[in-house]
């Protein structure tokens, strides 16, 4: 399309795209079936050929919420294709009512070619929606995936559709198709499993007539309200996530498409994520999720292990690598545990959910995992409680002077609060939105230059929290933080990374923000920042504001408050009550209960991935910041590990948290840094 045509495009109104998407799926949902004849001679070829247009264009279409309608419209007109051939007219499209896949795929040459790709290409970008209110919009990206993913099985029943989708195998848009398929697995299935776990919980207690009696009439409502809400939501989350599952059943049939899955990155995120699955079901939690009636939440766990497992064979029968492939990720994943394999294997072979063939391909599975495992996992002992002389008993009730740490601290750090360096664009999670140069006297610009100022001297930099900033030095609008977690929070001293992107709208709108530090997007490290980056924040319009005060302010809001914010309101001792639903029990034993309960894990989580991580693998863009944190706070980051290892009484948590420990301390212990070294590549303020 040329660049008079895409001028003209762009001043058509997001709203002109959404009310053509809402009249289409209206008349295929509502009108058709009360007058089936209601479309009869009306061209619908005109309008699949724009949809197509609209999605495989991204620069042409409004944003992803308008995209999702589209794909809702297409998707309604083949709902019942294979059941009720009323809707279905004999000459097709253009005289007849269009419900039939292959009407459309005949009748449009572009669904049939580029359909596929632009809807791998909008299940990608349904992630980042710029200027998002959620106090206004109803938009859900996980259902808008889910239906999404509906369109593509429906294409790849037919071999020429299925053909263009395979083409894109290998792509960097393919790559990040299949990521967020497990984005999107990951949200669904974990946050389903944690409702059930509270459903569980409300059974239990009311099971103890004793017990129940002990609360009062308000507080038992309280929870009556709380477990319906925690039914719906949790059978809702069960049934999408499986729809998920079953979609990537489907595609992982292809061994062109489960050859991406032994290749990294992708091999490290698929076996982090099924290991995820596997210890969910059957691990130390499993019965933690054994709801009375099962059924009534679609939740069937022999049937997901049996899909689970056969996905994994698929990748594994595919997996040529020795080095770096998927099974060599499997194991090497701090979360692989051999039983639960053997657990799901033999929860298959007992129930007869295989054939003999995939019987003889389990046996042949579970015998290459043990030679891998004992290769590189040899069993190496780790200090325990009851050793004399482990290094946790030297640094446990370590004496260290807060005083002179926060001097040394400050005098070393707060030059490095920001700076400006170059090719932080290049892996920055928001690389897809860069589109065009950034004109000098654009209000974005200007709006920028200002905030900078306020950001070389004012972001917080203390032994106890800081944050760091790093602006591409070739690019104005993208930047990367470095926010610290506050002591005192099962976050401390870690280091959280996050990347920033200023949309063409800013400051109208709020800059978009994401969470890089999620362990290969599989740690949710809080109900407000999740496994896929997702930041909820009512400053950047992705959580509920009480008021007008919480929400973006042009001209008033920063993205110094947004750091701020994530810091003090996300960040903080209890995050459990940031969960919907849990403001109730906050100050309550079992509100302690859950917070401890919750802030074992972030614990684990927190040294694997914000320290340990990071010790291993500096982010980019802050490699000498976070050099310098730790080997500043060597021996309050120590005694935080010894401290939380004591105080966790969870057993697998535990086993978990002392191998995590041991590796920093071996990590830091062995970490030199010179405090007068020059930052790489950094720009001198006064060329801000």
């Amino acid at each position: 399309m040329h660049q008079a045509q895409k001028e003209a495009l762009s001043g058509v109104p997001e709203f002109c795209v959404k009310d053509m998407a809402q009249w289409f799926s209206f008349l295929a949902y509502t009108v058709l079936r009360v007058q089936p004849n209601a479309a009869k001679g009306i061209t619908l070829t005109p309008f699949v050929d724009c949809c197509v247009m609209l999605l495989e264009r991204t620069d042409l279409m409004p944003g992803p919420v308008p995209a999702s309608m589209i794909v809702s419209a297409l998707l309604s007109f083949m709902k019942d294709s294979d059941k009720d051939t009323r809707f279905s007219g004999r000459s097709g499209w253009g005289s007849g009512i269009m419900s039939d896949l292959a009407a459309m795929v005949h009748t449009c040459p572009s669904a049939q070619t580029k359909l596929g790709p632009a809807l791998l290409r909008t299940y990608v970008n349904v992630d980042v929606v710029e200027g998002l209110d959620v106090d206004k919009d109803t938009f859900d990206k996980f259902n808008s995936r889910v239906q999404i993913g509906q369109l593509v099985q429906k294409l790849w029943s037919r071999s020429d559709c299925r053909a263009s989708i395979l083409d894109q195998c290998g792509t960097e848009l393919f790559q990040k198709f299949l990521d967020s398929i497990l984005d999107t697995l990951l949200y669904m299935f974990h946050d389903s499993l944690s409702r059930l776990a509270n459903v569980k919980k409300v059974e239990t207690l009311k099971a103890n007539e004793a017990e129940w009696k002990k609360l009062s009439k308000k507080e038992q409502a309280e929870k009556d309200r709380f477990f319906r809400n925690e039914e719906h939501v949790g059978s809702g989350f069960m049934r999408q996530a499986k729809k998920t599952l079953k979609f990537l059943t489907l595609i992982t049939q292809s061994d062109k498409v489960v050859r991406c899955f032994t290749c990294q990155p992708l091999a490290t995120r698929a076996a982090s994520t099924m290991n995820g699955f596997l210890d969910s079901l059957c691990g130390a939690k499993a019965k933690s999720f054994k709801v009375k009636d099962m059924a009534k939440y679609d939740f069937n766990p022999a049937e997901l292990l049996h899909t689970i497992v056969s996905i994994i064979l698929r990748i594994t029968q595919e997996d040529t690598s020795r080095t770096d492939g998927y099974l060599v990720s499997m194991v090497k994943d701090p979360d692989f545990e051999l039983t639960n394999m053997e657990k799901a294997q033999s929860v298959i072979v007992s129930k007869g959910m295989a054939g003999d063939d995939d019987n003889d391909k389990l046996n042949q599975l579970m015998e290459q995992l043990r030679q891998l495992s004992a290769e590189h996992n040899p069993q190496q002992p780790t200090s325990g409680d009851d050793d004399e002389g482990n290094w946790r008993d030297a640094f446990m009730d370590l004496d260290i002077d807060e005083g002179q740490l926060e001097k040394q601290y400050v005098d070393v750090m707060q030059d490095q609060r920001f700076n400006m360096v170059s090719h932080i664009q290049d892996m920055h999670c928001f690389h897809g939105n860069l589109q065009g140069g950034l004109d000098p006297r654009s209000p974005k610009i200007k709006a920028l230059m200002k905030e900078i100022k306020q950001l070389t001297t004012s972001l917080p930099v203390s032994a106890g929290a800081s944050i760091f900033v790093r602006q591409d030095k070739d690019r104005l609008d993208v930047m990367r933080a470095l926010v610290t977690g506050p002591t005192g929070t099962p976050y401390s001293l870690g280091c959280f990374c996050f990347d920033i992107y200023f949309p063409a709208s800013y400051p109208n709108v709020p800059p978009l923000v994401k969470i890089i530090t999620t362990g290969n997007g599989t740690v949710r490290f809080n109900p407000n920042l999740y496994a896929d980056g997702k930041v909820c924040l009512s400053l950047l319009g992705t959580w509920h504001a009480g008021d007008a005060s919480e929400k973006w302010t042009p001209g008033q809001s920063s993205i110094y408050q947004v750091l701020v914010s994530i810091q003090s309101m996300i960040l903080t001792p209890d995050p459990v009550f940031n969960e919907p639903g849990y403001e109730s029990i906050k100050g309550t034993q079992e509100g302690e209960t859950q917070s401890r309960q919750y802030n074992w894990k972030l614990h684990l989580q927190t040294l694997r991935h914000a320290v340990l991580g990071q010790l291993k693998k500096p982010a980019t863009g802050f490699e000498r910041v976070i050099r310098h944190h730790f080997a500043l706070q060597r021996e309050a980051v120590l005694k935080q590990c010894a401290q939380w290892v004591k105080g966790c009484e969870d057993p697998d948590i535990l086993r978990r948290l002392r191998q995590a420990a041991d590796a920093i301390f071996e990590e830091i212990m062995c970490l030199e840094v010179d405090f007068n070294e020059e930052e790489e590549d950094s720009e001198d303020e006064e060329e801000v």
